[in-house]
């Protein structure tokens, strides 16, 4: 009868029988959340959970806790819970849109994130995110509408900025997106993100200094950034300074050593400094990463032929081919290497795809070697 009376009470005031509440649990959850201890507060929260399965607060805080941790399914059946026990949660329906967008869900994730506006609709995060969502979703206009109403909502949103930014210089508009990097860079100065992604930008209109600069900046903010040493390091070649570049190549490599464009890249400024041996190293390790790697296996071959290796080189050219049968340059270069071996039919026949394929430099060497 005693332990009747105390389980009753137990429930009535919501304790466990070592005398802690569930509000007890659930505050000491989000204090371990807010030190970044996600697994103690996922503990806590579902002892918290278990002594009252109807609270709504705890259901979020332990679905954002399992979104931190990358548990996304388990995220949004906390989530639903917490939406079932109140529809007009807003958070939820945000963090779960969050988690669906992780998923690749991303048509859940827009319904999630415009349930959550509907709610909340000045809230400037629920946009970008809807935005970010639309844009893996491929729908451009879409999304731009939404970074737009996000930045009208909240001029310091800076992510939001961003998400524009990329969007377009995704679609070709470099120059206009290195506007909106500017001022997600201005609201704030330490954002890695978009000092790397400006860099990009640059990159692609032809700025390689402006571009090794930001690059630069955003390794500042995190040395272990690999995108942005890939980038400075691609800047530094375009820019002549081929050992500053095998440099950043390296640093790339010690953070990711399966990376098969940094081995690609290393071994093409290896190539022009005539470093062929070392360049057909790097170019046999990306292609052992990735067999499909067509420009490794022509950039290996134009080493062989360097290094007089013409049979190598045919055999390579010959692989790039077989990935991608419409690569002129493979044709172009096995033709010149059929040519040095004497196989002067088949190379000059090569020659002639390459310039159908539209390879102009072709018919000038067809015009020696084999009329």
């Amino acid at each position: 009868m005693k332990t009747k009376i105390l389980l009753t009470l137990a429930v009535h005031f919501c304790i466990n029988l070592n005398g802690q509440t569930s509000q007890e649990y659930f505050e000491k959850g989000k204090e371990k959340a807010s030190n970044s201890d996600f697994y103690g507060a996922i503990l806590d929260y579902t002892k918290s959970i278990e002594i009252n399965p109807n609270s709504n607060p705890v259901y979020r805080y332990r679905g954002i806790a399992e979104y931190s941790i990358n548990d996304f399914n388990n995220s949004i059946v906390d989530f639903n819970k917490a939406l079932e026990l109140n529809p007009k949660d807003a958070i939820s329906l945000n963090f779960r849109g969050l988690s669906h967008h992780a998923l690749g869900l991303y048509d859940k994730a827009i319904k999630d994130f415009s349930s959550a506006i509907v709610i909340e609709p000045n809230n400037s995060e629920y946009f970008m995110n809807r935005g970010n969502s639309k844009f893996e979703n491929k729908d451009n206009q879409g999304a731009l509408s939404d970074y737009n109403i996000a930045i009208k909502n909240n001029p310091k949103n800076s992510k939001a900025y961003f998400g524009r930014a990329y969007l377009k210089g995704f679609t070709g508009a470099h120059k206009e997106a290195i506007l909106d990097f500017n001022v997600a860079i201005e609201i704030n100065p330490k954002y890695a993100e978009a000092f790397c992604f400006r860099g990009g930008s640059k990159l692609e209109i032809s700025d390689f200094s402006g571009a090794s600069k930001d690059y630069t900046s955003a390794i500042e903010i995190n040395p272990k950034y690999e995108l942005a040493y890939m980038g400075r390091g691609s800047s530094k070649y375009s820019l002549g300074d081929y050992i500053g570049a095998i440099m950043d190549f390296n640093r790339v490599l010690e953070i990711d050593s399966l990376n098969a464009k940094a081995y690609y890249n290393r071994g093409s400024a290896k190539k022009v400094l005539e470093d062929y041996r070392g360049a057909k190293v790097d170019f046999s390790k990306a292609i052992e990463i990735n067999p499909r790697y067509s420009k490794a296996y022509v950039s290996r071959g134009i080493c062989d032929i360097h290094l007089k290796d013409y049979r190598s080189s045919i055999a390579d050219f010959s692989n790039a081919i077989i990935i991608d049968d419409k690569y002129a340059e493979a044709y172009f270069h096995r033709g010149y290497a059929k040519n040095l071996l004497g196989l002067k039919e088949s190379g000059c026949l090569d020659l002639s795809k390459a310039g159908e394929l539209g390879y102009m430099k072709a018919y000038d060497l067809i015009k020696i070697s084999c009329n």
